[in-house]
């Protein structure tokens, strides 16, 4: 009994929920995995078959602590690589726990500030986007977010960048005494076309 415990805490992982069918996913393990313990970090990546045309969404939660910091940056070079698999008409999004603030290294390599073996990311930080100046902290929820670590990342389609139409922090008070998580969940709108 305690073994099936261990296996369900090592299945731990990002998910996508879609009102359209996911025609296809992918689990793509991130660099440095293997020393982690029980969690393992990963991004599960989807192709949806909105009424739009395909769409790409992928999930992930990145390694989190001080003594992480380069782990975690191996693992945002990951997330680059798999955004350049995103390709198509419509554009495409990244979202989940990067456990990195904004400017920190992971966070300046994602939104193309510092390149990766001569490559820029093309990915966009549609909270920046939508909410220069605002520090949009999510993390912890008690007593309060002090740190933002969770993002929305866009990926260019053939027409460019879907228009962000608004960003904000949801899930932030508990309901029934119970919350959601420690962290506050961020809730983007798109114009896609």
């Amino acid at each position: 009994q305690d073994r099936a415990l261990l296996d369900k805490l090592k299945a731990e992982g990002p998910g996508i929920l879609s009102r359209w069918p996911i025609a296809e996913s992918r689990v793509v393990n991130l660099p440095h995995t293997q020393a982690m313990g029980m969690v393992r970090r990963k991004a599960l990546a989807a192709r949806i078959d909105s009424p739009f045309g395909p769409l790409h969404f992928a999930s992930t939660h990145l390694s989190n602590g001080a003594k992480r910091a380069r782990k975690r940056f191996d693992q945002a070079a990951a997330i680059h690589e798999l955004s350049r698999s995103f390709s198509g008409p419509l554009p495409g999004f990244i979202a989940g726990d990067f456990n990195a603030v904004p400017d920190a290294p992971p966070s300046q390599l994602l939104r193309g500030e510092v390149p990766l073996n001569g490559v820029t990311s093309a990915l966009r930080d549609a909270w920046l986007v939508s909410r220069p100046g605002d520090p949009g902290f999510t993390h912890p929820t008690l007593p309060e977010p002090k740190h933002r670590i969770d993002y929305v990342y866009m990926t260019p389609g053939e027409a460019g960048y879907p228009r962000v139409l608004s960003c904000e922090r949801v899930l932030l008070e508990p309901v029934d005494g119970l919350r959601a998580s420690d962290h506050a969940g961020v809730l983007c709108e798109f114009e896609l076309l």
